[in-house]
């Protein structure tokens, strides 16, 4: 086999730089603290690291859904108790109202406090999060949920959905709930079914909300009172919406004050003496928003009452109203623990995601971080080889073929 010079020099050069090679990929190692930078150094490794890294970033995006959701639902529970507080103090108004002292002017002095409570109100449900966003729209976050038409009407420009938020691989939260759910699903009356007295009822019979039993079926009634001319005792009949009656007046519907009226499942009672032909109409529950509830108990005080009759029949309205308002309560207490609630599953969640953060990351680390220990002793034995082969080349660059000839 021929040798040259040439070769020689060449075989003590590559030695040379395959040592500076080796040297140079440890020192990136040192200063980097990673094990592996290009998918060359460790394919297998480099495809698990970014298969973790999608896991990290799903993670990360987990948690600012969590943080933005906790933000919404705090601004959103902030709002519900001073809609509570709100509601009370209605309630307080309606039942100061319903006192036997007050007057035409002082009834209408806390009709107009209800409308101005009623705006409050308004505003609380349009209220905004912190990125500017209507809480109780639906999905139509950048329209403001709740208007007053041109008649006073009011009108829900909002949809009935529920932002839902990615907070886990497998779970999703509401950040928030829709105007209809809030303040437009209260179940009018006793959530069951509304009396409403007739305009021409001249009696001072007021009815009592009442309550329904496991027969109840919801349909319309009409009760009406009639006198036994001879003995002038009152009774009552109940009758359907069409005037075909039900339960006729006999000994067994004669009426005594607050005595329990029972049909069809529902019950209930009267207070204050009828008179013949004044009619109740019992119907079901049906939906209503919150300000138009509001509205009407307004309506009702500052209409001027001066007979007995007038008198009752707003006590009547006013009855209804309460239990509307109670219906009211209920509901936005509800929604309000439901609100706490999604809070506290949100902070498990946060730890929960946090853990898993944590466990992800130490295997990433696993995998990519360099060991600094065993990467300073190899690069001294880098180091070490480089100098040997630097001091091997400088021994042979002036050697020749020609000095063994």
């Amino acid at each position: 086999m021929r040798i040259s010079s040439n070769q020689i020099h060449q075989v003590a050069v590559n030695a040379m730089l395959d040592q500076q090679s080796k040297l140079s990929d440890t020192q990136q190692q040192v200063a980097t603290g990673q094990r592996i930078s290009s998918a060359a150094d460790d394919p297998v490794a480099a495809a698990r690291i970014v298969d973790l890294q999608q896991l990290v970033d799903n993670f990360d995006q987990f948690q600012g859904s969590i943080n933005s959701s906790r933000n919404r639902l705090e601004v959103q529970e902030g709002v519900l108790e001073n809609v509570v507080v709100a509601i009370q103090r209605v309630r307080e108004l309606a039942l100061q109202s319903n006192n036997a002292i007050q007057t035409n002017d002082t009834r209408e002095f806390i009709a107009e406090e209800i409308k101005q409570l009623n705006q409050e109100l308004m505003g609380l449900a349009n209220s905004v999060d912190s990125n500017n966003d209507f809480l109780f729209s639906g999905s139509k976050v950048k329209f403001q949920p709740f208007t007053t038409t041109i008649n006073g009407n009011f009108q829900y420009n909002g949809d009935d959905n529920r932002r839902m938020l990615q907070i886990g691989p497998n779970r999703q939260i509401a950040s928030g709930d829709s105007g209809t759910d809030v303040f437009r699903t209260i179940r009018s009356g006793n959530g069951s079914f509304s009396i409403n007295s007739s305009e021409t009822n001249h009696g001072e019979a007021v009815a009592n909300p009442g309550f329904v039993d496991k027969n109840y079926k919801p349909d319309f009634f009409v009760l009406e009172f009639k006198k036994d001319s001879k003995t002038q005792d009152m009774y009552y009949k109940i009758n359907d919406l069409n005037g075909n009656m039900l339960i006729p007046a006999d000994h067994n519907t004669k009426y005594r004050e607050d005595g329990e009226i029972e049909f069809m499942g529902i019950h209930t009672s009267f207070k204050g003496e009828p008179m013949a032909g004044d009619r109740f109409v019992f119907m079901p529950s049906k939906n209503q928003d919150l300000f138009s509830t509001l509205r009407g108990l307004s309506n009702t005080l500052s209409t001027p009452r001066n007979s007995p009759d007038s008198k009752a029949n707003m006590s009547n309205d006013i009855n209804q109203s309460l239990v509307s308002l109670d219906q009211a309560l209920d509901n936005i207490l509800k929604i309000r623990s439901n609100t706490g609630s999604r809070l506290r599953a949100l902070d498990n969640q946060h730890e929960i995601n946090s853990s898993h953060l944590l466990h992800i990351k130490e295997i990433q680390s696993e995998i990519k971080d360099l060991d600094y220990t065993e990467a300073v002793t190899r690069l001294n034995l880098r180091l070490t080889g480089l100098e040997a082969s630097q001091k091997a080349y400088s021994k042979v660059q002036n050697l020749s073929m020609f000095d063994y000839i």
